[in-house]
């Protein structure tokens, strides 16, 4: 038997003991509904890695882990997050993620309901697990435009705030005429509000 992990909330503990894990949206083209989860291996880090970026989108809960068994023969959908996923069996799963050099961003999908016999354990587990916003954030620098950090993202308005300081810095530095367009250009592109759409007083 193939033995996974799915991540949740607290919260969902009770209802999964007595129901199972309920099927879940899934966005990705022609797969509607799912179950993610990782597949359990002795690295400890590499299976529980999506911890750290499921708990900023979970309202303060904790995230608890969900430990079940599937039929090894089982099909499963597996993949990094930003690659194409493809269908194998669920033990093969398992050793697709132990020979990936890089096993950040992995990920399977389970096209079923995990019913409540097939939960083995459900454990609190450590809220500081893996990466946050993407396997290897901390190697690049974050991007602040709309498109890569939405609304309610983690830490942005503090994150603008820091970049808008050391655009005004840059400002008061340069002389050159189309250095300063670019840098107003891209002091208008941040615009910081709060929840009431009122500009964010920013001292300088």
């Amino acid at each position: 038997m193939a033995v996974f992990v799915h991540f949740t909330e607290e919260n969902n503990k009770e209802s999964i003991i007595k129901n199972g894990i309920k099927l879940a949206t899934i966005h990705y083209e022609n797969i509607n509904k799912g179950v993610f989860c990782m597949p359990v291996i002795p690295d400890f880090y590499a299976t529980h890695q999506w911890v750290r970026e499921l708990k900023q989108y979970k309202s303060g809960n904790e995230i608890i882990a969900v430990y079940f068994k599937i039929p090894d023969e089982e099909l499963v959908l597996c993949g990094k997050y930003n690659e194409a996923i493809i269908e194998t069996k669920a033990s093969d799963s398992h050793k697709k993620f132990m020979n990936l050099d890089d096993k950040m961003g992995f990920q399977v999908i389970i096209k079923r309901k995990i019913l409540h016999n097939e939960i083995n354990k459900i454990k609190n587990i450590p809220q500081i697990i893996g990466w946050r916003h993407f396997p290897k954030s901390h190697e690049h620098k974050r991007c602040l435009c709309p498109a890569c950090l939405s609304k309610g993202s983690y830490n942005s308005i503090n994150a603008k705030k820091l970049k808008l300081k050391k655009l005004f810095k840059k400002l008061k530095e340069t002389k050159e005429e189309d250095e300063i367009k670019n840098i107003i250009y891209d002091i208008n592109d941040l615009k910081i509000k709060d929840n009431k759409e009122k500009k964010i007083k920013l001292i300088i």
